[in-house]
Formats: C-alpha cells, sequence, structure tokens
C-alpha cells in the first residue's frame, strides 16, 4: 500500500489543481477570442472616420496583442504562476535588449508615433531631413520617398520626426513670387496694374488671397518690383503656374512700352 501512496498524492494534487487549470485556459479562450472582437471592432470605428490603411493595421495589431498579453498574464497567475518575477526578467531583458538597439528602438518608436500622427501620408509631396520628393511608403523604421530628380531614398523615422516637415499637399495653395527690373522711365503706378492685370488670369490662380505687387529697391538704373500671386496646385503644377506667370509678364510689358528695358525672373526653388 506504502507503494501507492505517491500515485495517490498526485491524483489528489491533480484533482486540487484541475479547476485552476480550468479556469486558466477558459480565461485564455475568452482572452484569445476578445483580442480579435476588440481588434476588430476598432478597426470598424478608424475605418468610419477614413483613417489611412497603415493606421488602421498598426493600430489593429497593437490592440490585439496588447489583449492578448494581458489576457495570457491572468491565464498564468491562476495556476500559480510567478508572473511579477517573469514580467520582471522580461523587463530586464527588454531593457538589455533596447540598450543595444537604440537606433532601431528609436526608429521603430518614431515610426508608430509617425503613423499615429500623421503629419504625412503616403502619396503626399514633402520636404524633410534635406530631402524633397514624393512619400512612397512609411513603414515601422522608414519612410520610402521618391525625391523630384527620380532618386529612391530610405530616410529613418528617427530623422523624420525630429526633423522639421514641410507637406506641399496639405494645403494645395501656392504662394509663387516674381522679380520685376524696370528701367527708371516707367511709371510705377501704370506698372503695378499692367503687372497684376497680366497674372489674374493664369490658370488655377486664385482670388483669394488675391495678387499684391511690392517695391523692393530703386537704384541709379532701375526700379525693382516682387509680385506675389497664388495658384490652386489641385488645378495647376507649380512650376507651370511659374512659368506661365513669368510669360504672361513679360508679355504684358512689351505690349505697354516695347522701348523700355526690363527683366522677369522668379527664384529657383526645388518644390513641387
Amino acid at each position: 500500500m506504502e507503494n501507492f501512496q505517491p500515485l495517490e498524492i498526485l491524483l489528489v494534487r491533480f484533482v486540487e489543481f484541475l479547476p485552476k487549470l480550468i479556469t486558466s485556459i477558459v480565461i485564455f479562450m475568452v482572452a484569445l477570442f476578445a483580442s480579435s472582437w476588440l481588434a476588430n471592432l476598432t478597426a470598424k470605428a478608424m475605418r468610419r472616420r477614413n483613417l489611412d490603411a497603415e493606421l488602421i493595421v498598426l493600430s489593429r495589431r497593437v490592440v490585439r496583442i496588447t489583449a492578448l498579453i494581458l489576457g495570457t498574464i491572468q491565464a498564468l497567475a491562476q495556476v500559480d504562476f510567478n508572473v511579477t518575477g517573469f514580467v520582471a526578467g522580461l523587463g530586464i531583458i527588454g531593457f538589455t535588449v533596447g540598450f543595444a538597439m537604440q537606433d532601431v528602438t528609436k526608429n521603430f518608436v518614431a515610426g508608430i508615433l509617425l503613423l499615429l500622427q500623421q503629419p504625412f501620408g503616403i502619396g503626399d509631396r514633402i520636404e524633410v531631413a534635406g530631402h524633397s520628393g514624393t512619400v512612397k511608403d512609411i513603414t515601422l523604421r522608414t519612410t520610402e520617398m521618391r525625391t523630384w530628380d527620380g532618386r529612391d531614398v530610405l530616410i529613418p523615422n528617427g530623422d523624420v520626426y525630429v526633423k522639421p516637415i514641410t507637406n506641399y499637399s496639405r494645403d494645395p495653395r501656392r504662394r509663387i513670387q516674381l522679380s520685376v527690373s524696370v528701367s527708371r522711365e516707367w511709371d510705377l503706378e501704370e506698372l503695378t496694374h499692367v503687372v497684376l492685370d497680366s497674372l489674374k488670369d493664369g490658370v488655377g490662380v486664385l482670388e483669394d488671397p488675391g495678387s499684391e505687387a511690392v517695391w523692393t529697391a530703386s537704384t541709379q538704373g532701375a526700379t525693382e518690383l516682387s509680385a506675389y500671386y497664388w495658384v490652386d496646385t489641385s488645378q495647376v503644377d507649380f512650376r507651370s503656374a511659374q512659368n506661365t506667370g513669368l510669360a504672361a509678364v513679360r508679355a504684358a510689358l512689351r505690349g505697354v512700352k516695347e522701348e523700355f528695358s526690363f527683366s522677369v525672373k522668379a527664384p529657383l526653388l526645388d518644390a513641387p
């Protein structure tokens, strides 16, 4: 009979442990179901707000993994698993790995923040970290951009997040500046009207904000004027609007007083 005592003890312990095991399995299964349900619910709510697909995918994964981890911890706690020690060990390991891979961790966190805050999206024309172009893709590590001169650039998200970002696609309204230099024989008031009238009929030129002309300098032989006008880049390309404005002003000035000297130019911008 003494030989059967260890077996009986194991059987008694198993019977005592069985309710905890069943409870643990039930909690884990509920967590598994709840994680998928919460992830889908989050995705549906974000789709109703017309948020980006990349952000929806990221949020769905984060919600699912978080719910599953919390449920697993609760399930392990039911079977007297040392969750505190396990979590502490994971924390130490995570700290060590994070310290050894600071750049990777920085880019990963920056990628999540960029997807959450959405300073730009795929297809936007931006300028950041010394590069200008169209955003092709946003991953958790890098932002891929196609520059104006046809180069594919991968910029670490850590650099993108901390650098100033110019988003040319956020507002289609852009201001164009033209510099007009004329000889002192020109009547300044007449010249102002000629320049502004020549600009207002261009494709995509906006009435609000309106065009304006400012006299900037007057030297011994010439007077300089800066003309500003706004265009809608959803209707006309920025450089096309700039070239059209240059041609219109030159034609208008030549038609008024062809015998007087003048020049019209625009600053060269690395912009769409």
